[in-house]
C-alpha cells in the first residue's frame, strides 16, 4: 500500500537511476505500481487465508455467523467513513489516502496477531521415511482437496458466487462516468449502501447460525439476479443507475455478510485452511479470466456499461444452479445436525 502510495515517485526514482529516457518515465511509473500491486495482492491473499483460518480455530462454530456479522459490521463502518468523506479526494490526494490505510492494516492486523491465544491441537501426521517432506505435502493437499467431488462442487460454487458481483464492481466508477454521476456523488451512493448494511449486519450473521450461510446465499442470489436483470433493461439516467448502484450494493452486501463463515461450514473443521485456499486458488484463475473477457466485451459492444448488469445476472443465476447440486450433496452428509466432511 505504500509502495502504491508512491508509485510516481519511486518509479520517476528508478527510471532516473537506471538512465532512461525522460520521455518514457510513465511506462516506469506504471511498472512500479504493478510491481507493487502485485506484492499488495499477495500480502492481502496470505492474511485473509491466515486470519480465516485462525477464525476457524477460535471462534465457536455456533456463532460464526453472528462473528462475521459484526466482523462486517467494523469494515462497514469504515467503508461508510470512507466514501462519505474521502472517496471524493481520491483524485487529488491518493497517496496521503494509500499510505494511511496501509499503516492502519499493518499496525491493526499486527496487534490482533499480538494477542492470540490459541488451544490445543492435534499432532500432524506421520511422514514416510526418505520421502521430502514438500512432495508429501502436496500430493496430500491435492489428493484432499481435488479428488472427492463434493468439494470440487463447493470450490466451483463458491468461486462463481463470488465472481457473479464482479462485472458491476469492476467497471462501476466507469458506468458512473458514463452517466453524468461525480466521484462524491457516487461516493455518498456506496456510503449509503454501507450503512444498510451495516444495520443488517448482525441480523443476517444470526440468519446464517440459524439456517446456514448455503440458505441465505442463495436467497441473496435469487434477489441479485433478478434486480441486475431488471436494471439492465431499465437504466437510461444517472437516477435509474443510482437506484441500481444501491440495489447492487445492497444485496451483494447482503451475500457477503450471510456467507462469510460458508467455508467454515462446508469444509472439514481440522483441514480448513488448506480446503479454503484451494477454493481461493480455483476463484482466483476464474476472476483472472472473467476481467480481460468482460474488458473484451465491452469494447465491442461500444462501453455499453448496461452489459455488466447482464453479466452479473446471469452469473449469479448459475451460481444459483451450482448451490442447488452442493446443497443436496451436503444434506447427504448430514446436513445441519451431523455434518462431517465427506471421504
Amino acid at each position: 500500500m505504500l509502495g502504491l502510495a508512491y508509485s510516481p515517485a519511486i518509479g520517476r526514482a528508478i527510471h532516473r537511476w537506471s538512465g532512461g529516457d525522460p520521455a518514457n518515465v510513465n511506462q516506469t511509473i506504471l511498472w512500479t505500481m504493478g510491481a507493487c500491486w502485485i506484492v499488495f495482492e499477495i500480502g492481502v491473499v496470505i492474511s485473509n487465508a491466515l486470519f480465516n483460518g485462525l477464525t476457524n480455530d477460535v471462534v465457536p462454530r455456533a456463532w460464526l455467523g453472528r462473528f462475521y456479522g459484526l466482523f462486517r459490521a467494523v469494515g462497514l463502518g469504515a467503508g461508510i467513513l470512507f466514501n462519505w468523506k474521502i472517496i471524493g479526494h481520491a483524485e487529488t490526494s491518493y497517496s496521503i489516502i494509500l499510505a494511511t490505510v496501509g499503516l492502519i492494516y499493518g499496525v491493526g492486523f499486527s496487534v490482533m496477531c499480538l494477542r492470540i491465544k490459541e488451544g490445543d491441537y492435534p499432532p500432524p501426521p506421520p511422514t514416510t521415511p526418505g520421502r521430502p517432506l514438500v512432495v508429501e505435502a502436496m500430493g496430500a493437499y491435492f489428493r484432499d482437496c481435488l479428488s472427492k467431488p463434493y468439494y470440487l462442487w463447493v470450490f466451483s460454487f463458491i468461486a462463481l458466487a463470488n465472481a457473479a458481483f464482479l462485472p458491476v464492481n469492476t467497471f462501476a466508477i466507469y458506468t458512473a462516468k458514463s452517466y453524468g454521476m461525480t466521484m462524491e456523488i457516487y461516493g455518498k451512493y456506496l456510503a449509503i449502501t454501507f450503512l444498510t448494511s451495516f444495520g443488517l449486519s448482525f441480523p443476517l450473521g444470526w440468519l446464517a447460525d440459524r439456517y446456514h450461510p448455503l440458505r441465505v446465499g442463495q436467497g441473496a442470489l435469487l434477489l441479485y439476479a433478478a434486480l441486475m436483470l431488471a436494471g439492465f433493461v431499465w437504466v437510461h439516467d444517472q437516477p435509474s443507475y443510482g437506484i441500481v448502484l444501491l440495489a447492487h450494493g445492497i444485496v451483494s452486501g447482503v451475500f457477503f455478510t450471510g456467507t462469510a463463515a460458508i467455508g467454515q461450514m462446508l469444509y472439514p473443521k481440522l483441514k480448513f485452511a488448506q480446503f479454503a485456499a484451494a477454493g481461493s486458488l480455483i476463484a482466483a484463475i476464474f476472476n483472472m479470466g472473467l476481467g480481460p473477457l468482460l474488458s473484451a466485451l465491452l469494447d465491442r459492444l461500444g462501453s455499453d456499461y448496461r452489459y455488466t448488469f447482464l453479466a452479473s445476472s446471469l452469473l449469479a443465476a448459475l451460481a444459483l444452479g451450482l448451490s442447488r447440486s452442493v446443497a443436496r450433496r451436503w444434506q447427504q452428509f448430514g446436513g445441519n445436525t451431523r455434518y462431517t466432511a465427506p471421504e
